[in-house]
């Protein structure tokens, strides 16, 4: 093979390298967005809960209180009678004693009815508080099932959707794969380089910018070649031949790896408008448009790919005359 048909080889697996990576990296994406959707939300059943009330401590607060005035009342009333009276000056003892009496007999008896009561009523009206909270989170969870239910069902059929442009660049991904198998099939690229994106840019670029004429060593003209410049570039560090590592650092790539840069570049670009045209499409899918009457992107980008290979193989087949 002379310079131009080589250089046109290479160009032709540089855009069948790309499309391949494009359609992985799409068949992915698309398998993950698929894959999240449709899924119902676990939202936690309220609880009604009962009402409960210290009776032993309203018993004892309202005794308490009670005891304490009606001993009050009791020794205050009773001082003055007590001290006029036999008692005298005993009366400073008496009188407390008969009110702590009579304190205690109240505090118990009005402490156990009122404390009782109270409580009752208290126990009521937290049983309330609780029951209108109840109601509030039962309206509230059945909003919540409701519009989730509905999200589910949208997505639902936004999944059988993505599930169609799944198959149809599922195919698509076969037919590539294949073809780029022909056209590695063809020998013409070293195995140690087939399906390396990286390698094959690099050739491209060394072929594209005559740094060299020939893939390997050409002992007539000692050129060097492609596989050559590229392992001792490798070997020096002056390239970076890892696609994983290139990707990290597409805005740092040297200029004597522009042609892969450009290469990923462009696939990034066209993976976010298949993307973007996926999600359109998804946000026009709805209950009551259920169907995407409009031919999407990856259909126009699987007719493209077709004609594009097929012409590609043609191009080996008759102008190479390889079979």
């Amino acid at each position: 093979m002379n310079y131009d048909e080589i250089k046109n080889y290479l160009s032709i697996l540089v855009d069948m390298e790309k499309n391949m990576y494009i359609q992985e990296c799409m068949l992915r994406e698309l398998s993950n967005k698929y894959a999240r959707l449709g899924i119902k939300r676990d939202f936690r059943l309220p609880e009604q809960h009962q009402a409960s009330a210290d009776y032993m401590e309203e018993i004892g607060t309202v005794g308490i209180v009670i005891g304490v005035i009606v001993a009050i009342i009791v020794t205050i009333f009773n001082f003055g009678s007590m001290w006029n009276g036999s008692w005298g000056i005993f009366a400073i003892f008496g009188a407390p004693v008969v009110g702590v009496f009579w304190g205690l007999c109240a505090g118990g008896v009005f402490g156990l009815i009122l404390g009782l009561i109270i409580a009752t009523e208290k126990k009521k009206q937290y049983q309330k508080k609780l029951d209108d909270e109840y109601r509030f989170e039962i309206k509230e969870y059945q909003r919540q099932t409701k519009d989730d239910e509905k999200r589910v069902n949208n997505e639902i059929l936004r999944k059988k959707f993505i599930s169609q442009q799944l198959e149809l660049l599922k195919e698509q991904y076969v037919n590539t794969k294949r073809n780029l198998e022909v056209l590695y099939d063809y020998n013409i690229i070293h195995d140690d380089y087939k399906y390396d994106i990286v390698a094959i840019c690099s050739f491209y670029q060394y072929f594209d910018k005559k740094r060299t004429l020939s893939l390997g060593f050409d002992s007539k003209t000692g050129d060097k070649g492609a596989y050559n410049i590229y392992e001792e570039e490798k070997r020096l560090g002056i390239i970076i031949s890892k696609l994983d590592d290139v990707l990290n650092k597409l805005d740092m790539v040297i200029e004597n790896q522009r042609t892969i840069a450009d290469t990923l570049n462009q696939a990034n670009n066209t993976i976010n408008y298949l993307n973007g045209n996926i999600q359109k499409m998804c946000n026009q899918i709805n209950s009551v448009n259920a169907s995407i009457e409009n031919q999407t992107a990856i259909e126009a980008y699987n007719n493209e790919r077709i004609q594009k290979e097929l012409d590609y193989i043609n191009t080996m087949n008759i102008i190479y005359k390889w079979h």
